[in-house]
């Protein structure tokens, strides 16, 4: 999905860019180990999502989890 500026589920999202965040199922390219990538905010978590390749990660299979897990159970 490509974020729109005016699409109300982009604009939820980058109000929250300061929520903690955490990544998993990122993949360390060197290493072919699964690392997790917690305690980040939103916001962060995005550019590591949007850069991996480059740092030398597989997001493919990645999710990003951010908010009140158990309100969205």
């Amino acid at each position: 999905m490509l974020l729109a500026l005016d699409d109300a589920i982009s604009t939820v999202v980058l109000a929250g860019r300061g929520a903690d965040a955490e990544i998993f199922g990122v993949i360390d390219l060197t290493s072919k180990i699964e690392v997790r990538i917690g305690a980040i905010s939103l916001g962060r978590a995005i550019q590591f999502v949007a850069n991996a390749s480059v740092l030398g990660y597989d997001v493919g299979g990645a999710m990003v989890l951010y908010g009140d897990q158990e309100r969205q159970a």
